[in-house]
């Protein structure tokens, strides 16, 4: 093995393809095949980029997907511009690996990449040049890289990028403007933008850098926040929040009560409760029970029971869940798991709490104590004076009922 590595090292580019069927008919990929056939596409890359290319596109090099790879990540960012010329001019070639729409994506996304992430202008100069679709997948991806690796540079480009749709344009433009990071000038830079973009792209934008800001400076973000109009403020402080619920969630749980839009203080309360049942289950249930009301706390009790009931002793928890299910107002699924979890201990006990919340709940109950004690059920049933819930009973006796009558009738015969 160490005879191909030295064999790797000395071959000149145009050594290259012969090489690299030898490796593939004497050394399997189990015995180091896969790592000589990475040593050589690095190498073949790294001396010449566009004839490794060019091997690759015209299928000159045996198909493995360990050379290729390393050749299309390493050969266009040594030289881009070739790189993109070999592209188009494989395609004009009619190229059997360009025809694949998936590996045709894949090339693409890699070189126009690697321009842009060298030159962006340049990557312009040469999209716009070459005729190819602003609907490729390539294209697309290509796109979304740049925001992240030079978002201010796309951010001051907008206009001369290249977009499939409105949906594409407004992905890249979160995607560039919660990668600028955190700096005060660049924050800065970025909210000159904001003015004088269109309501789509503006909410993408301040999505973007909502997250970007809240990293650094959550506070100085909610106060940005509190001067957008409502969809945007809503939006940006629901986002903000979502972030410095994983920086502090103690932060976080103080600044959804200063909160003054219900709308971001019943989303955010919800994730507030679920984050923190997860490290300190009874200090959230303190906060959810004395500093919330309304809808926020309806929503936290759900996300609190809902946690909950995936990792306490039902039994030796239940005063607590109990707790919880009390405040949830009945409408999630942990509190339908936590009825049906209390009927199989006590299911009076539950069908009568269950009564006080809705039919829902009741009939999750009442289903499962029928499961366990139809007879049991239906001496409760005769007690209920509650029209609505004696109709649960019913229907649910009517269909066991239908259940069990085709197999009594197949039994006489």
């Amino acid at each position: 093995m160490s005879g191909f590595f030295r064999l790797i090292a000395e071959a000149e580019p145009g050594d290259m393809p012969a090489l690299v069927d030898v490796i593939l008919r004497e050394m399997p990929e189990d015995l180091g095949g896969e790592i000589l056939l990475v040593a050589a596409g690095k190498h073949w890359a790294q001396q010449d980029p566009t004839g490794a290319l060019r091997a690759v596109f015209d299928g000159k090099s045996a198909p493995t997907s360990e050379l290729h790879e390393i050749v299309l990540e390493l050969a266009p960012a040594i030289d881009p511009q070739g790189a993109w010329q070999e592209f188009l001019d494989a395609e004009a070639r009619g190229s059997t690996w360009l025809k694949n729409p998936e590996m045709r994506s894949r090339i693409l996304t890699n070189i126009l990449s690697s321009i842009g992430n060298q030159d962006i202008d340049l990557a312009i100069e040469l999209y716009t040049r070459s005729g190819v679709s602003a609907g490729e997948d390539g294209m697309s991806e290509a796109i979304l890289n740049l925001a992240r690796w030079q978002p201010l540079a796309m951010i001051d480009r907008l206009e001369q990028l290249p977009f499939r749709d409105t949906l594409d344009r407004d992905r890249a433009i979160e995607q560039a403007f919660e990668s600028i990071g955190g700096k005060p000038e660049d924050i800065a830079r970025a909210r000159e933008h904001l003015e004088s973009m269109e309501r789509g792209a503006r909410l993408a934008a301040e999505r973007g850098l909502a997250r970007a800001w809240a990293q650094t400076d959550p506070e100085a973000a909610l106060e940005w926040a509190d001067g957008l109009g409502l969809k945007s403020r809503q939006t940006a402080k629901t986002v903000i929040l979502h972030r410095l619920i994983n920086r502090d969630i103690e932060a976080a749980a103080e600044a959804v009560l200063a909160e003054s839009d219900p709308h971001v203080r019943e989303r955010v309360a919800f994730q507030v409760a679920r984050d923190w049942g997860k490290s300190d289950r009874d200090a959230a249930l303190v906060w959810v029970r004395d500093e919330l009301e309304g809808k926020a706390q309806h929503n936290a009790y759900s996300s609190l029971l809902e946690q909950s009931m995936r990792h306490v002793d039902f039994e030796k928890d239940f005063e607590i869940l109990k707790e919880m299910a009390d405040g949830d107002p009945g409408s999630s699924n942990a509190h339908y798991q936590f009825a049906e979890r209390w009927a199989r201990s006590d299911p009076q006990a539950a069908a009568e709490w269950a009564m006080a919340k809705n039919s829902v709940t009741f009939s999750v109950v009442a289903r499962h104590w029928m499961r366990s004690d139809p007879a049991g059920l239906r001496q409760f049933a005769a007690t209920l004076e509650d029209e609505a819930m004696s109709q649960v009973v019913d229907n649910l006796i009517t269909e066991d009922e239908r259940r069990r009558k085709p197999a009594t009738e197949g039994g006489d015969q």
